[in-house]
């Protein structure tokens, strides 16, 4: 197969496009291929809907770093604000399959070499759908053109071939599939759990926190007391990541609670006075 490195933004397929909603009955089901009703999308909880380098954070980093469809600059940008730190405490809240993981060690790797990415990880993340996770664990995930398109984008460095590979076998479904290797496994741990039950847990300092594409689903009232704990928790040392799926509910309660936006999607809170 041909790989474009042009960027394609038609997601007509995904990594993931799994949804969870009640049912008539008032069942929780799943839905693999978000074939839902009218009815039944009215009834909807959460989706699962991920995919790799997902492209709302080609924008998120320094107006210093110029980047076109992919995303250098936010990796460049993690590395410059955590230089300084010896550790730095990674949450991916909402993890999904893993993708998003996946694609951030890729990154770190890629931009700072595996030694001085060691810093990252291994990286915590969580999600309520144990479906879910257990995918993520197993490292093998559903993914099309466009995912392996947006992998070539991110990843230039050819050590990194160690990592995942891609199995092209088209006598099944789903056509493709990544394949993240130990090597790649190692550097996250993924549990079954909500961000309510694991903000007390986040370190203050030196931490890196995606809260990425779930927050409305939580509900007015809970993503304001997350937002709020959020808040709380963290310093000025630490970021707080969230997605274009967010940012029109979250905004005005992280500006609220103390957190301004220093790139695209990429929130810090004020120095204290």
């Amino acid at each position: 197969m041909k790989i474009s490195l042009c960027p394609k933004y038609n997601f007509s397929f995904k990594s993931n496009d799994r949804v969870v909603y009640r049912d008539f009955n008032n069942q929780i089901c799943s839905d693999d291929k978000n074939n839902l009703t009218s009815e039944q999308k009215d009834n909807l909880i959460y989706s699962n809907f991920t995919l790799f380098f997902r492209p709302d954070l080609n924008s998120a980093h320094s107006s210093k770093y110029s980047t076109v469809g992919n995303w250098v600059g936010f990796r460049k940008t993690i590395a410059d604000e955590f230089q300084n730190a010896p550790k730095v405490n990674v949450y991916d809240f909402a993890c999904s399959d893993g993708s998003e993981a996946y694609s951030l060690i890729l990154s770190l790797v890629d931009e700072l070499g595996e030694e001085e990415a060691k810093k990252f990880f291994p990286i915590l993340a969580y999600d309520v759908d144990e479906t879910m996770v257990e995918s993520a664990k197993n490292g093998s995930i559903s993914c099309y053109e466009d995912d392996i398109d947006r992998l070539a984008q991110n990843i230039h460095n050819d050590t990194l071939k160690s990592y995942y590979g891609i199995n092209f076998d088209t006598s099944k479904y789903p056509p493709y599939t990544f394949l993240a290797s130990d090597k790649l496994k190692k550097n996250v741990d993924f549990n079954t759990a909500s961000i309510q039950e694991k903000i007390a847990q986040i370190e203050p300092s030196n931490s890196l926190v995606l809260c990425r594409n779930f927050l409305p689903y939580l509900g007015t009232k809970d993503v304001l007391e997350v937002v709020w704990q959020l808040g709380k928790k963290l310093d000025d040392t630490s970021l707080l990541v969230i997605g274009h799926f967010d940012k029109f509910k979250v905004y005005n309660a992280l500006k609220a609670c103390g957190f301004r936006e220093i790139y695209p999607f990429v929130f810090k809170k004020e120095k204290a006075q």
